[in-house]
């Protein structure tokens, strides 16, 4: 007596919830339901955040605000915190940090063009303008800010 293709395969799915431990002993796979893969998700999500903001204030040289409200500074001054939060604040800057998984195609390709037409002993700097807001910005790589504005010895700790 022969098994169905759809009884063969609810075998194979069952079979693969198991899990067969080095022992011996099974152990039954949770599967994960939809609002607890996006909570895993979103819990990634914040622990790269944080370990962005992290690794930026510690190369600038600043302090991660966090959830506080009065940050001291380096310098001995205290910043009150409004409703304002930059993620890294600086003597000077105050850094918003986002991570991406990968940049738009044009920005790829902006930086590429700024790096290839580079004369040497100049830093590559590129400058965008966003038609909907109107406003210009400048962007530099991360070591080059560093160098120019933040010291050498930050730079150098990437």
């Amino acid at each position: 007596m022969g098994y169905s293709h759809k009884h063969r395969l609810d075998c194979l799915a069952a079979a693969h919830r198991y899990m067969r431990h080095s022992c011996g002993a099974i152990k039954v796979k949770k599967k994960l339901t939809k609002t607890e893969a996006v909570s895993k998700r979103v819990r990634n999500a914040r622990g790269r955040g944080y370990a962005g903001e992290v690794r930026l204030a510690k190369l600038v040289g600043g302090k991660r605000t966090g959830l506080s409200k009065i940050v001291k500074l380096d310098s001995g001054e205290f910043v009150e915190l409004g409703k304002a939060r930059p993620d890294v604040l600086h003597e000077i800057f105050c850094f918003e940090n986002k991570n991406t998984r990968s940049t738009p195609a044009w920005f790829s390709d902006l930086m590429l063009q700024t790096n290839k037409n580079n004369l040497p002993g100049k830093i590559p700097c590129a400058h965008i303008r966003d038609h909907r807001t109107g406003e210009y910005y400048f962007i530099l790589r991360e070591v080059d800010f560093c160098g120019l504005f933040i010291g050498e010895k930050h730079g150098e700790n990437r």
